[in-house]
């Protein structure tokens, strides 16, 4: 796979290293000047944004904020785009450098990084299957914003829900502590609250994990592979090791390995 991404922001150089070594092209620069000739190619873009260099941006596709706040960084060419925009808050991690480096590692594996753009199919290279949701029932294990809180505030596994939702899924979902306070933000019609996370996966087409409940460790994965339609598993959080899901017999994805 050829991608291109341009970074507008000083990065660690053993970040840049590695970076350096995978299988796309990486373009560092000092200046607007030089942003804006290079951003003409890019797929992926890292820095400090501006109406005139998305105006020269002909084919970007992500665009990583440099700051945790995206209230002063988005202006409506920004919010009308087709790019996706994430910052330090991003869809699986709250660390700029992991949220960054993951998305290059997958990038250089013929992965994709966003569940969201996996499901939509927005981002497929040649050769990766992609799964289309319409239709399709979901288990979802996590709600809240992040482990040992009942807060959906903000809450990455809320988004998640609502794009597959939006895309025509039917969800059967878990949290420890979250439930109650999800039913605020998610509809009535096509979620099912699960009270038994080892049950979630009853009838699904896949299982995404959301949250990192130390409890999600502990999931029954030989019954959840035998409830499944089909033993599809998004590890969102990176909760289980590669290897042990293969030999389980799921087809696994995870972030950044």
């Amino acid at each position: 796979m050829s991608a291109k991404m341009v970074f507008w922001s000083k990065m660690p150089e053993a970040w840049m290293a590695e970076v350096r070594k995978l299988e796309i092209e990486v373009c560092e620069v000092n200046d607007e000047a030089e942003a804006m000739e290079e951003i003409v190619d890019a797929d992926a873009y890292y820095g400090r944004m501006s109406p005139e260099l998305l105006a020269a941006a002909k084919k970007v596709r992500w665009i990583q904020a440099t700051s945790a706040g995206l209230d002063n960084y988005f202006f409506p060419e920004l919010r009308a785009h087709s790019a996706e925009v994430t910052n330090m808050r991003g869809i699986y991690s709250d660390v700029i450098a992991e949220h960054v480096f993951a998305f290059l590692l997958t990038l250089s594996r013929g992965m994709q990084i966003y569940f969201r753009r996996q499901l939509e199919g927005k981002w497929a290279p040649e050769g990766v299957d992609v799964v289309h949701v319409a239709g399709k029932t979901i288990g979802v294990l996590g709600l809240a914003f992040k482990q040992n809180t009942d807060d959906v505030r903000m809450s990455p596994a809320i988004e998640v829900c609502q794009r597959l939702l939006k895309e025509g899924a039917t969800l059967r979902v878990h949290d420890p502590k979250a439930m109650e306070k999800a039913r605020d933000l998610l509809p009535a019609k096509g979620v099912t609250y699960v009270d038994d996370m080892d049950n979630v996966a009853e009838g699904c087409d896949a299982l995404v994990v959301a949250t990192e409940w130390p409890e999600f460790k502990e999931l029954n994965l030989p019954k959840a592979r035998d409830a499944m339609t089909a033993p599809l598993l998004f590890d969102g959080r990176n909760l289980f090791d590669p290897a042990q899901m293969e030999q389980i017999g799921f087809t696994y994805k995870s972030i950044g390995r």
